[in-house]
């Protein structure tokens, strides 16, 4: 029962950080030039997008065991 609501708990909190943030953004470094011992790297900036509609199953299916975890407890 405690496993419930703490994935439940979890899954809510997901759900709604991905649908506020829209993604995860991370740095990628990329090698454009290597000669000998001397490299140049780049660095960018890229997000992983996901989309609104995983987000909102994610922390529908959060909601669902909270009110079931809830709802046996009672």
């Amino acid at each position: 029962m405690k496993a419930r609501l703490i994935a439940g708990i979890v899954l809510v909190l997901l759900g709604a950080a991905a649908l506020y943030y829209r993604g995860i953004p991370y740095t990628k470094k990329e090698d454009v030039l290597k000669i000998g011992t001397v490299k140049a790297q780049v660095q960018t900036r890229e997000t992983y997008e996901i989309h609104p509609a995983i987000s909102g199953l994610v922390l529908a299916g959060g909601i669902v065991l909270v009110v079931f975890a809830l709802r046996k407890k009672s």
